[in-house]
């Protein structure tokens, strides 16, 4: 089984009432600081991510492998552990990762049937759906959660093409003159 996910910018109140109305169970609120780190062998390409995330009290190391460039459903295998703060700094510093970016965002998290979605609020970008599925059926999934974002009125234009973190990069990468 994959995670299927697909997110997209919203208006958080609106689509919140929305999900409301279709029946969504909110499951909780939770502020998430992902370090998204670079592999100093390797560049972090394709939307690979090496990620120290701290929710909760709790703090996971996440390696997501790469996807292909221009899609819209993301749909890749991903090894995480559970470890300390200090722990985890230092596995990644042995790793030779170098912290790249930081995703401060408060996610506030319902459930719609098998569908898990997450409402975000991350610092610096703003307001965000994430839909997510788990599913052995890359295209019924994708199928699904489009239909899914079509009730909740949700444009296809303004579906996400990339991940929070290389949007925070853009954001703040040099403009050429």
């Amino acid at each position: 089984m994959n995670e299927i996910e697909i997110g997209a910018r919203i208006n958080f109140d609106v689509i919140e009432k929305k999900l409301i109305s279709l029946g969504a169970i909110k499951q909780k609120d939770q502020r998430q600081v992902d370090t998204i780190c670079q592999l100093s062998h390797r560049e972090l390409g394709r939307h690979e991510v090496v990620r120290l995330r701290e929710k909760s009290g709790e703090v996971e190391i996440t390696y997501k492998e790469p996807i292909p460039k221009k899609v819209d459903v993301v749909s890749r295998k991903e090894v995480s552990f559970k470890t300390s703060a200090e722990e985890g700094k230092m596995f990644l510093e042995a790793l030779g990762a170098k912290p790249l970016v930081v995703v401060d965002k408060v996610r506030r998290i319902y459930k719609l049937k098998d569908f898990n979605i997450g409402l975000d609020r991350v610092k610096d970008l703003g307001e965000f759906i994430e839909i997510e599925l788990m599913s052995t059926n890359k295209e019924i999934a994708r199928k699904r959660i489009l239909s899914l974002m079509e009730k909740l009125d949700i444009n296809v234009n303004s579906l996400m093409g990339k991940p929070y973190f290389l949007m925070l990069l853009e954001k703040t990468k040099p403009k050429d003159i």
